[in-house]
């Protein structure tokens, strides 16, 4: 699997490389910059991208890449409040996209790196989604 890892320079960031390359079958380029990003976006083809949502120009970086696939698989770890989607289910549905919420372990970013079609995000919420309070579609 390869991924594209968009984050800035730091310790955590090597240890989630290095954790990640030490299973079998993942590669791990980094990009740093938004520059970075259509740069590498533009060269290869990624199974991945991994971000850090609370980057400089974090947003802008997953806007990129969703107006050339939105359908690239994009798990975006944020501490952030607010989804970069306009509603749950959005980034599911239409742009094959995950969350965790930061701080998370490497451990819950290992699990959704190899098993993402498995899991919703960390934050879905059934209540914002057309559900009642039983889990059962409201209108479908």
């Amino acid at each position: 699997m390869t991924i594209l890892y968009i984050d800035r320079p730091s310790l955590q960031t090597q240890i989630r490389i290095q954790n990640l390359e030490d299973r079998d079958s993942h590669t791990v380029e980094i990009a740093e910059t938004l520059g970075d990003v259509h740069i590498m976006y533009k060269k290869d083809k990624y199974d991945l991208v991994l971000i850090d949502h609370a980057i400089e120009n974090g947003l802008k970086c997953i806007e990129h890449i969703n107006s050339i696939d939105p359908m690239q698989k994009t798990l975006t770890v944020s501490n952030a409040i607010a989804c970069i989607y306009s509603r749950c289910d959005d980034c599911t549905q239409n742009h094959n996209a995950r969350r965790l919420n930061n701080p998370t372990t490497m451990k819950n970013i290992l699990r959704m790196v190899d098993g993402f079609e498995l899991y919703e995000c960390d934050h879905y919420d059934p209540a914002t989604n057309g559900f009642d309070n039983n889990q059962n579609p409201k209108h479908r």
